[in-house]
């Protein structure tokens, strides 16, 4: 049996209430089961047993846990201010199709943004797929797209998909301009409350 890594669980609170409970479910049930270990912990549970203190507004819970939940912290939510991206190719070896807690080749990426304010990968074939911490979609007229192959499914991206909102498609590099912006999602950035990149503001 391969070793068991830790793993992050980012829960969004909205006034004291876990937001997309189920979605995070199936994503931690997804690491037991490629691990092949029986999980003895339930996420609902552990939140009702570790409440957040913070009742209103916008709450991060940050999780950190392997065979056992090991760390639950809980922060007011601050979104990052994002104007700019730079297009970065992501290294063949990077796997984080899991929330892994070890990020040092995502963070490596990162040290490459230069000028911006994050980073937008893509693969040696020019498909592009998130940013360093967030799925991405794209905004073509009314439509959004996401692309079909991220580095991580994310809870917020599911959920999208789940309601007939998004659509996923395969694009390359070569075809942003086809597209009016760029809007980052993860579990603490709903769609009504992403941020959102011109697509002229993405250095290639």
């Amino acid at each position: 049996m391969k070793s068991f890594p830790q793993f992050i669980e980012t829960v969004r609170f909205m006034d004291g209430e876990p937001q997309l409970l189920d979605f995070h479910h199936e994503r931690i049930k997804q690491v037991f089961d490629e691990y092949a270990v029986r999980c003895t912990w339930s996420l609902p549970d552990i939140l009702k047993q570790m409440p957040s203190p913070i009742k209103c507004g916008t709450v991060k819970c940050r999780m950190l846990y392997d065979e056992e939940v090991r760390d639950i912290r809980y922060t007011r939510y601050q979104k990052r201010e994002i104007n700019s991206l730079k297009a970065v190719p992501m290294p063949v070896s990077l796997d984080y199709h899991l929330k892994y807690a070890d990020r040092k080749v995502l963070q490596d990426c990162y040290e490459q943004k230069g000028v911006a304010d994050d980073i937008l990968l893509f693969r040696e074939n020019g498909e592009i797929t998130d940013t360093s911490y967030s799925n991405i979609l794209l905004r073509k007229e009314h439509q959004l797209y996401t692309p079909a192959h991220p580095l991580l499914n994310g809870v917020q991206r599911s959920w999208l998909l789940e309601q007939g909102m998004i659509s996923e498609k395969v694009i390359y590099l070569s075809e942003l301009s086809d597209y009016d912006s760029v809007l980052l999602i993860n579990a603490m950035m709903p769609i009504d409350y992403c941020i959102e990149v011109p697509v002229t503001h993405i250095l290639l």
